[in-house]
């Protein structure tokens, strides 16, 4: 089992050393500035109406519903891949089940919960005001992306490809913020399970799935 995380850790390096980075930035900013600071700042960015339109919409990339539809179209796609789309499937539920676990047992307000009327609200979103901690749509992403570059290790060994997919992930997990449904810190604890249990689930589908 050890050499297999080691294993998976080396083939995986680009997108981890950037992922510890990006972490990184984000604790310090957690850490450094006032709980809501990014909320405000970003809430600054509302007078571009174009950019609003786009964080309105790709916000719902992170939904499990996203995810699950891409296993379905892939199941028809290549039905020979269901090993690995069960594995994803399973990750996406364990992290969703960790996500809706931590948020009950945390009971963290969100912004608007914390915040109220100090910030702005995009208009047809429905902005929630409690159960902050941890950003579920980070978590799921996050998983997402992660278990893709474990399992298709051939498809995304390179440098490139695992550093774009990480920054899509970034993108998406930040869009949580600036749409007034989270805070950095909730993201920051997201993103991090999220990849924790994508090389859990992975090694435990080398074991049991043999999922190379």
């Amino acid at each position: 089992m050890q050499n297999n995380l080691l294993e998976e850790i080396k083939h995986s390096k680009y997108f981890l050393i950037s992922f510890l980075l990006f972490e990184f930035v984000l604790l310090y900013f957690c850490f450094a500035f006032p709980k809501g600071s990014t909320n405000y700042l970003l809430n600054k960015l509302y007078v571009y109406e174009w950019l609003n339109f786009i964080m309105k919409y790709s916000t719902h990339l992170g939904d499990g519903l996203s995810i699950i539809v891409f296993l379905i179209i892939c199941l028809f796609v290549n039905k020979n891949g269901w090993k690995k789309y069960l594995l994803i499937f399973i990750n996406f539920a364990l992290s969703g089940g960790i996500a809706q676990l931590l948020k009950r047992l945390l009971n963290q307000p969100r912004p608007k919960g914390l915040l109220g009327n100090n910030l702005i609200y995009i208009n047809d979103i429905n902005i929630h005001s409690s159960h902050s901690m941890p950003s579920g749509h980070t978590i799921t992403i996050f998983s997402f992306i992660a278990i893709l570059i474990l399992i298709y290790r051939n498809k995304f060994s390179n440098s490139y490809y695992q550093i774009v997919l990480l920054l899509f992930a970034i993108i998406i997990a930040l869009t949580r913020v600036y749409v007034n449904q989270h805070f950095l810190e909730d993201i920051a604890v997201g993103a991090s399970i999220g990849v924790f249990v994508s090389y859990a689930i992975k090694l435990i589908g080398y074991k049991f799935l043999k999922i190379e």
